[in-house]
């Protein structure tokens, strides 16, 4: 999904727009080849041609949205080692031992990306702060909630759970988990919208 929004980010703002963005600043259908004589025969004065770069920017702000909320900033480690029978990874001290680092690693990354969200407040005042701050917010937690939900994480918390000693480990695990949740959850409805009232 990430590499054909990619795709389709990258001929956007590569080809179409530059050439948008041309024939908008001309405005010369003999200078700018077939875009230009037909934003030219919809005629100048309608406003079209600006009208279209300004809904296509506004579409690569939508496309760079989603791929920043399906990649994430922050990126979570995954291990190299892969597991055809989670049963029998759960038998295996080796294997247990680095999920196990792989788990400390993510519930230490948790720890200060949710510290940091708590602390987080709006910069600047009225609605475009807000919807920038909630944007910006549903962008990192859902990233961070979509890697952990793929089945890869699913088996690495799965295995470090039946098969480690460490019980606080896991317990804080689940504990931000859980607060991650509520927070992805809180976020859903507004930052994906980009409405919240404002404070």
């Amino acid at each position: 999904m990430a590499c054909l929004l990619w795709c389709h980010l990258q001929v956007l703002s590569e080809v179409f727009l530059p050439l948008l963005s041309k024939q908008v600043g001309v405005m010369d259908p003999a200078s700018t080849g077939a875009l230009g004589a037909a934003a030219g025969s919809a005629g100048t004065g309608s406003g079209r041609p600006r009208e279209l770069l300004g809904n296509m920017q506004k579409y690569l702000a939508h496309i760079k949205q989603a791929l920043q909320q399906l990649t994430g900033d922050v990126k979570l480690p995954m291990p190299a080692v892969t597991i055809s029978c989670v049963a029998a990874a759960c038998r295996d001290p080796d294997v247990i031992h680095t999920f196990e680092e792989a788990v400390a690693e993510w519930s230490s990354t948790l720890s200060d990306v949710l510290q940091k969200e708590t602390e987080k407040r709006v910069q600047g005042k009225g609605p475009l702060a807000e919807m920038d701050f909630w944007h910006a917010r549903s962008a990192l937690l859902s990233g961070l909630w979509e890697q952990l939900s793929v089945q890869a994480a699913a088996d690495i918390i799965e295995v470090a759970e039946a098969g480690s000693d460490d019980r606080n480990l896991m317990a804080a695990f689940k504990g931000q988990m859980a607060e991650l949740g509520k927070l992805v959850h809180e976020v859903s409805g507004y930052g994906t919208s980009g409405w919240r009232p404002v404070k």
